[in-house]
This record gives C-alpha cells, structure tokens and sequence, in this order.
C-alpha cells in the first residue's frame, strides 16, 4: 500500500471481509484541512476491517450487540430499531444523497421510439419511487428532481411540474398506444441484492404495468445487471428493455461528471447526441 492503510490480502474471505492496517511508512502532508478527498490524510485507526453483510437486518443486530462498529446504509424501516436502541447514533454523513433513475434501453424496440419514452413520462411518480427506498419521513427524500443534485449549484426546478400530481394511468396507456407500442415484451433490469435498488426496479415494474405495458421483472445479482448491461442484443435474446440505479448525488454536480447525460453513446442502451 502507498496510502494511509495497507490491504491485508492474506485476511480477506471473498464476499465477506476485507481488513485494513495503517500504514507506517506514510507520511500525510504536514499543512492543509482534511475535507473529503482533499487534505492530508490522518489516521486514527491501526485496523479497519470491512464486513460484507448482505442482510441489512443482521448488519443491525451486529451493530446492537457490539459486534460491529459501523454500518453504511441503514434501511428506512430498520431506523426505528436502531433509534430504540438508545446507544446507537445515525446521521446523515453526505446532504447530497443518492440520485435515482429508470434508464431506458435506446437501442432496442419499443424504446428506439422517441415518442413513445416522451409519452412515458406520465407514469413516472418520482414520490413513490423514493418512498419504497426512503419511507415517508420528508428528511431523508427530496421529489421531484431533475439531472443534477438538490441544493447543487446547477439544480433546478425548470420542467419537472410534469411529475408533480397524481398520475392518470389511463391516459398514459392512451398516449403509448398513440405513439406506436403493440404489447412487446419490456424486460426490467433489477438488482436484488441492493437495498436502495430493488425497491426501486419494483416500483418501475409496478408503474409499466399500470400504464399497459407488458412487463418482465428480471431480479438478478447487481454484478449480472451490470454486465447484462452492456449487452446490444433484442431482448428476445437475452437483452434488456429499461434498468434501474443510483448514484451518488456528487455524480450529478454537473454535465461533465454525469455520466447519463454526457450523450457519447458508448454504454449499451444509452443515446448519442453530437
């Protein structure tokens, strides 16, 4: 290692621990502020040892019995059961959140359609989107938003009244009938093993279907959906319609770090706009 911590590979158990140890022959800058990724690098830990624990409910449990120390991600339900806990503190480490989206596979039918993505929109309720993630308490949610973090300096509330209300369904399936779908076959990407993006793939599963649209809900490993991804195959062989994600709201500061809006046309299923 040339950083403040050295991996200890001789420690590692694939899929469920990685440990850390600091590293003496590191020295951080001697002058400057430590502030995220800038500032010298202080240590204050002689082990850190990262816990891979599929199950948010026994990370809990772990954290509750003194087993662990740390837990990064916390379902919204689980909160009340850390809260009761008394001795266990939650905070809010990054304001910026997470950034949520459904992509749609430009390459393949019924989506190649401009007019038919365009006419989707209706059925698009970005509240229940993040009320399946991060339940109704307003402190940990923020909807509508567009392609740029709230409270960034390049956020705005320009376009998004279109999914402000309640959303009529019936007009929905009236307008995706209008600009051309016929019943093909959608295939939904969703990562089962995310907590934040399960509970997103089934809300968009949820919202196809009420909007007519003849639906596949394919869960898979978060690893699979990234490399089925990249797929360019039709979905009848093993390509796929519209996935689910998230990103961390300093991935959408601005149009040069946002990947989605960058337009290069390189990622499989997404446009290219010159």
């Amino acid at each position: 290692g040339s950083g403040p911590f050295r991996y200890l590979a001789d420690e590692r158990v694939q899929g469920a621990r990685n440990a850390y140890a600091k590293f003496e022959r590191y020295q951080p800058r001697t002058d400057g502020k430590p502030d995220w990724t800038a500032g010298p690098k202080i240590v204050h830990y002689d082990r850190v040892v990262w816990t891979t624990t599929p199950d948010a409910g026994t990370g809990v449990a772990a954290l509750q019995t003194g087993e662990q120390d740390w837990q990064e991600t916390t379902p919204h339900d689980l909160l009340p059961v850390i809260k009761a806990a008394g001795d266990i503190e939650t905070r809010i480490l990054d304001p910026r959140g997470y950034a949520c989206m459904l992509r749609l596979n430009h390459l393949q039918p019924p989506f190649d359609n401009p007019a038919l993505r365009r006419a989707l929109v209706g059925a698009i309720d970005q509240s229940a989107f993040m009320t399946a993630v991060a339940g109704v308490d307003p402190a940990f949610q923020v909807s509508p938003i567009g392609y740029f973090a709230p409270g960034t300096p390049m956020a705005s509330e320009v376009g998004l009244d279109v999914f402000r209300g309640a959303r009529d369904y019936a007009r929905v399936k009236a307008d995706l009938k209008a600009a051309g779908y016929k019943g093909e076959k959608i295939v939904v990407l969703v990562p089962t093993n995310s907590l934040a993006q399960k509970p997103l793939g089934e809300i968009a599963v949820d919202s196809l279907r009420k909007a007519g649209m003849n639906v596949e809900y394919a869960g898979l490993d978060f690893a699979v959906v990234l490399q089925r991804q990249l797929k360019k195959d039709p979905v009848g062989q093993g390509g796929w319609s519209a996935a689910v994600g998230n990103w961390q709201g300093i991935d959408w500061l601005n149009p040069a770090g946002n990947t989605n809006i960058r337009g290069e046309g390189k990622v499989a299923g997404w446009y290219a706009s010159e």
